[in-house]
């Protein structure tokens, strides 16, 4: 992985060929000198040049490649004899999706005598020829293909999924790795040739290292093909291991789904079939940039996801890498375009249209994500989705319209909330009580409780509010030591223990956990400000008036600034001590 990775690499940067094999340290950045020491030559305008591809490198610097391309294109154009510029134009267009023009290049290039030797211009024409079912074109184009470790890794994906498309099977290739193994057993069952995926599932099996996402994949295919005590084996196996490392609650359940399945025989869905061989060279593609995003890859990622869709347009699983390469890069637009392909009967379209949300969310238009989240939950009745509207109306101190979709989502189940949605409790709780509803928020709280006893951020939630109120002050104590137990390095956490404290008037105790608070979270507001009272109570009043200072310089709330000026110009009052009383009475 780590090869094409600075292949990817050089390329973009202008250094494609037989550089590509190059340790990682002498992959160089073309630089603005040289490039225009080759313009000079053929006496191009050196400011328009230098201009253009200072934006490309900038927009391809900000993952924005079809900008990056757009620039490059007329400087390659125009100097058609700059061999670095072309590659790596070549590369840029096929990251952006011009398919065409990357192909073009790719033919460009290859007919030249230091193209010969260019790896990804074969590797693109290869596909070409295999998307069009020209096999004895790719048996020519891997023959002439260069040797280096680029070769060895892509080509035997590509001459096995070219044998199966001739009715042979050919796995010699795909030995070495999980990941190849796993194709030598898709195309063992394209061909119907289950003897043979039981071979290599054995071998696969033995591969050190394996990872629990592959032991599923592993396990799906047993369950395919008959072997269901091996599959739910297997199951039960990755389970354990990924609960581990923290499986979330919906994966947990996911997988119990599949084990079910498995012991009642309804195991037809679980391992989806490859139907045409370019379907399956295209899942090869989407599944080594799938590993390569997983790695932080990213920018080859990218160019193996476009490869992907060249071959099969409809393979939406690349289109959706592609949508969370562009998120995370903060090409928030070209994320929502690639979202929007996501059609209704894809398994991901729910989730893809909850990213959509997100989307808008990070681009200030809350309206668009209410009314993407609005359309999805008229579709399809998604709880899920319902709760999402609401977090955005309590994330915008809309408390009324926040509580009308958590309530909406909670009259869909006709008893108790299920256990994987035990958050709706906890999250209309907490808008019950910023809404000042303090007896429907405990219940909440409390119901939450009872299905995650545990949970650090429900009992310091919990336990400080009731520490701020004055109330059941030595049951929040307990739980807030349960919280800072579990997440000792929280901040927010710490300070709540400390504010209970505070509020128990154990002001000693209070301040070293209050202390480490401010340490942890430096630049909050409450958390200064409870410093600041509990110094003041011990006395420490020019420590508490800093920091209380401080609490204002960092604070945009008006009427808590107004509360804090008023303790710095006359102290903390006698009216403050109503805590004191309700903890005695406590």
């Amino acid at each position: 992985m780590n090869t094409l990775t600075l292949i990817i690499a050089s390329c973009i940067s202008g250094v494609c060929g037989n550089q590509s094999t190059m340790p990682a340290s002498t992959l160089q950045l073309a630089s603005i000198e040289q490039v225009q020491k080759e313009a000079e030559k053929q006496e191009s305008s050196l400011p328009l040049f230098s201009g253009h591809y200072l934006s490309s490198r900038f927009a391809q610097n900000h993952h924005d490649w079809k900008n990056s391309y757009r620039f490059l294109s007329p400087i390659v154009q125009t100097h058609k004899d700059i061999e670095d510029l072309k590659g790596r134009a070549m590369i840029l267009s096929m990251g952006a999706g011009e398919y065409k023009s990357a192909l073009k290049l790719a033919k460009e290039i290859k007919a030249t005598e230091s193209g010969q030797d260019d790896i990804l211009s074969h590797i693109f024409l290869l596909i070409e020829a295999f998307k069009s079912a020209d096999y004895e074109e790719v048996s020519k184009q891997l023959e002439a293909m260069p040797p280096n470790p680029t070769t060895k890794f892509v080509g035997p994906f590509i001459q096995a999924w070219a044998s199966a498309a001739q009715n042979k099977l050919d796995l010699d290739g795909l030995q070495d790795s999980t990941i190849k193994l796993y194709h030598g057993i898709l195309i063992s069952d394209y061909l119907n040739d289950h003897s043979e995926i039981k071979k290599t599932l054995e071998k696969a099996l033995k591969v050190e290292d394996i990872q629990p996402g592959e032991l599923l994949k592993i396990a799906d295919i047993y369950g395919h093909i008959g072997m269901k005590e091996k599959s739910e084996e297997l199951y039960e196996t990755a389970k354990e291991a990924l609960t581990k490392i923290g499986l979330g609650e919906a994966q947990i359940k996911h997988l119990d789904q599949k084990i079910s399945d498995i012991k009642s025989g309804k195991n037809e869905n679980i391992f989806e079939e490859i139907k045409s061989p370019q379907e399956g060279l295209a899942k090869a593609f989407y599944d080594i940039g799938n590993n390569l995003f997983s790695e932080n890859n990213d920018e080859t990622a990218q160019i193996f996801a476009h490869i992907s869709l060249y071959i099969k347009p409809d393979l939406y699983d690349a289109t959706l890498l592609l949508a969370d390469i562009a998120a995370k890069y903060g090409q928030y637009q070209e994320a929502l375009n690639f979202y929007s392909e996501i059609p209704q009967e894809h398994k991901d379209y729910i989730p893809s249209r909850h990213k959509m949300a997100e989307m808008w969310v990070e681009m200030d238009d809350n309206n668009k994500a209410l009314s993407t989240l609005e359309q999805l939950a008229h579709k399809t009745e998604d709880i899920k989705t319902r709760i999402k509207i609401a977090d955005i109306y309590r994330r915008n101190e809309q408390f009324g319209l926040a509580l009308d979709s958590y309530n909406k989502a909670a009259k869909e189940f006709s008893h108790d909330v299920p256990d994987e949605y035990w958050h709706l409790y906890y999250l209309r709780g907490m808008t019950h009580e910023q809404a000042k509803n303090w007896t429907n928020a405990e219940d909440d709280l409390k119901k939450a409780l009872t299905y995650r006893p545990d949970h650090p951020y429900l009992l310091n939630y919990l336990g400080y509010a009731w520490a701020d109120r004055g109330e059941n002050l030595d049951q929040a104590l307990g739980m807030i030591k349960r919280a800072v137990d579990l997440r000792p390095n929280d901040g927010f956490i710490i300070d709540s223990l400390g504010w209970v404290q505070y509020r128990l008037g154990q002001y000693e105790d209070a301040i070293p956990n209050l202390e480490r608070a401010v340490e942890l979270q430096p630049y909050d507001p409450i958390i200064n400000d409870h410093l600041g009272d509990a110094y003041w109570k011990v006395g420490r009043k020019l420590e508490a008036k800093f920091q209380w200072e401080r609490s204002i310089n960092h604070s945009k709330d008006n009427e808590a600034i107004l509360i804090t000026r008023k303790k710095l110009e006359s102290g903390l009052q006698e009216s403050h001590k109503i805590a004191e009383a309700d903890a005695k009475t406590e």
